[in-house]
């Protein structure tokens, strides 16, 4: 099976974060975790992704941070989903940032997955 899209998974939270990517991966991403804004920086220094979705409130580099970081360093910016359970900022504050979408903890993974494959099919040329 070839993979839909290529996924960084950034969240401090090990048991959460390996839950989302164990689904991610059972619907056909290939997805690679980070533990923090700062490892999630380092992986993309040197690979491509599709989408981030990240925690905002971790420590060793938020979600906000990182965000900042991958809108001024990459130049083919992958779609950015930002993960909060905690009110520090609104859905349109992070959309301003250049974020795609906040989502609220908790959320269902089956959501998270409509949405990217949304994004993808929207992005397919049409023959």
């Amino acid at each position: 099976m070839s993979t839909l899209a290529r996924v960084l998974l950034v969240d401090d939270e090990e048991e959460l974060r390996e839950l989302i990517a164990f689904e991610l991966r059972e619907e056909g991403f290939d997805v690679t975790e980070a533990g923090s804004g700062n490892e999630a920086i380092e992986f993309l220094e040197n690979t491509a992704v599709d989408f981030v979705i990240s925690d905002i409130r971790m420590p060793r580099g938020d979600g906000v941070k990182l965000l900042k970081w991958i809108t001024e360093n990459l130049p083919r910016t992958p779609v950015v989903f930002l993960m909060t359970g905690f009110a520090e900022v609104s859905r349109q504050e992070v959309i301003q940032m250049g974020a795609r979408e906040l989502l609220e903890k908790p959320f269902t993974v089956r959501s998270l997955v409509l949405k990217l494959k949304a994004l993808l099919d929207s992005s397919i040329p049409e023959m």
